[in-house]
């Protein structure tokens, strides 16, 4: 979709796959790439609005960025997702012949936009580096990433051989020019090589979140990167932080608990997207939670952190 505003409310797009690979780009004039962004949606235009509402991508595949959405931003124009799922989808793989094209954002590539995104979920999306969402500026086009009620589970990068050319950040990447808010979000079982939660977090505030990933080389930050290693990355509070990691592995945000939340599977739990709940006893509770929690259930005083409020 080229120039248009779009809106999708109450469907499914399941299945569809962007034939071309390279992406779009322009160099001395000219228009170069051979597509392949967007397995279901593909957007570029200026002061154009997206609106997501109450609607699923699964299982869709692109040739090079945004197995479900491909989106490009000129303004930090608006873009909404609220009550959807973003299941199975994939950047697809690249090797052999084809391994310096691009695979990145298994699920959302969202570029030059203002994200407001919320009781939603992305998982089980694959790529070969980015997996999950991937939110970036677009040239002097600000990027702001503010997420809440979210479940980021099971995206991950394609495994290699030897594991150290696996690719990194499978949960969250946020790129130059980004600011934001994560708040109450549930970010737990994507797996890369490293930064498998929040891939550059310097920029956000990041509160009431549960961050418990996988990274196969077990020596680098597990969870969170950022600008440096000396101190933790994000700011925020009231976040929980597993697992440790042979070397230790460094703070997502300011004093975070560390403690293995036990989360359970992806399922049904009630709401409009399906949700992960911990089973651990004794998490820290959350402050300044939104009123409901991803399925729309009230939220108690003190709140449960996380997308889910438990009882």
């Amino acid at each position: 979709m080229l120039g248009s505003a779009l809106t999708v409310v109450n469907t499914t797009l399941s299945g569809n796959v962007a034939t071309g690979n390279g992406a779009n780009y322009v160099e001395n004039g000219q228009q170069l790439g051979q597509g392949g962004n967007g397995g279901a949606v593909s957007m570029d235009g200026q002061g154009r609005a997206l609106y997501v509402c109450g609607s699923t991508f699964a299982d869709n595949s692109s040739g090079a960025f945004g197995g479900a959405i491909f989106r490009t931003g000129y303004q930090s124009e608006p873009n909404e997702i609220h009550r959807s799922a973003f299941l199975d989808n994939e950047a697809r793989d690249r090797s052999g012949a084809e391994a310096d094209l691009p695979s990145g954002a298994g699920a959302l590539y969202l570029q030059g936009v203002h994200v407001t995104m919320t009781s939603s979920t992305v998982a089980g999306n694959r790529a070969r580096s980015s997996a999950g969402v991937w939110i970036l500026a677009h040239g002097a086009a600000a990027a702001t990433a503010d997420l809440t009620n979210v479940t980021i589970t099971g995206n991950a990068t394609y495994p290699r051989d030897p594991f150290t050319e696996r690719g990194v950040a499978a949960g969250v990447t946020i790129g130059d020019g980004t600011t934001g808010t994560l708040l109450n979000c549930t970010i737990t079982g994507n797996s890369a090589q490293f930064g498998a939660a929040v891939w550059n977090a310097s920029s956000l505030t990041i509160r009431n979140t549960i961050l418990a990933n996988d990274a196969e080389n077990v020596y680098t930050p597990l969870n969170c990167t950022g600008s440096s290693y000396a101190s933790p990355p994000a700011s925020g509070d009231h976040n929980v932080q597993w697992p440790m990691g042979v070397q230790d592995d460094m703070e997502c945000t300011p004093g975070i608990t560390r403690m293995d939340p036990q989360m359970g599977a992806l399922g049904d739990h009630g709401g409009p997207t399906p949700t992960a709940l911990p089973g651990a006893a004794g998490l820290p509770a959350g402050t300044g939670c939104p009123p409901t929690d991803q399925r729309g259930e009230p939220r108690g005083e003190p709140c449960t952190i996380g997308a889910v409020e438990l009882p």
